[in-house]
């Protein structure tokens, strides 16, 4: 039986290739316009670069699957640098 949860997640700029798929048998926390992924813990072929990748889109698909419900959400991205900046971890200067 398929997991009824499902993450897509689209190459950069393209809404036919998937870099990545995952499944679940629980809901995926909240993915919303503008939040940043990182692919570095991501297995081959889904790596392919330092790029971390913005989401610029996202997508649910709800529909019944062999008499089951499944819940797909697609997320469409662009490629930004992977650095603290762009995936929003700042350093806290300590003050003398």
């Amino acid at each position: 039986m398929a997991k009824p949860y499902r993450l897509n997640v689209f190459e950069p700029g393209s809404d036919e290739d998937m870099c990545i798929t995952f499944q679940s048998d629980t809901p995926f926390g909240a993915i919303a316009r503008g939040d940043v992924l990182s692919r570095a813990a991501w297995p081959e072929p889904a790596f392919s670069g330092e790029e971390a990748l913005r989401v610029i889109q996202v997508e649910h698909d709800l529909r019944e699957h062999l008499g089951e419900p499944l819940h797909t959400v697609n997320v469409y991205t662009e490629a930004v640098p992977n650095t603290p900046l762009v995936r929003g971890v700042h350093r806290v200067s300590e003050r003398p």
